[in-house]
């Protein structure tokens, strides 16, 4: 397994990263999907993602290379990320890690006190990376855990 080198970079995205952000968010998470609902709906992601909401995505990047995407919300006493896509050739490199700990670096300097975010159940590798990042599930939905970072 390759290491991630230690300078990832998050941005907001731009309109020209839109075809990036629905390209990794496929390619990343459409065989989780597949398994829980049945299908991926390729024309209902490109109405999720699109022109007016590429801006509340940030583009996870080593260097000049765009690895993947993630959207972070800050709330009253937490931050809430909704989505974590990492390409699935740089996936197990230890960018998606590094860019969580990102998120628990902006937290701590906005005196959030926990990360919270849903997992779906089948959804091994990411719940691992997780457990490992000393994540803890506090909730079960249908298709979802849901989880938390304490800071």
């Amino acid at each position: 397994m390759e290491t991630a080198v230690n300078n990832v970079e998050l941005r907001i995205a731009e309109l020209s990263d839109l075809a990036f952000v629905l390209d990794v968010q496929e390619r990343a998470m459409s065989r989780a999907t597949i398994q829980v609902h049945g299908s991926w709906n390729r024309d209902l992601q490109r109405e999720n993602t699109n022109e007016s909401t590429i801006s509340s995505y940030e583009i996870i990047s080593i260097g000049s290379k765009r690895v993947g995407a993630l959207q972070v919300f800050e709330q009253v006493e937490c931050l809430e990320f909704r989505r974590i896509y990492i390409l699935p050739e740089e996936q197990s490199k230890g960018f998606g890690g590094l860019a969580i700990d990102e998120i628990k670096d902006r937290a701590k300097k906005l005196d959030k006190g926990k990360i919270v975010f849903k997992v779906y159940k089948t959804n091994e590798q990411a719940i691992k990376l997780y457990k490992r990042l000393g994540c803890n599930t506090t909730g079960e939905l249908e298709q979802h855990y849901e989880m938390e970072l304490r800071l």
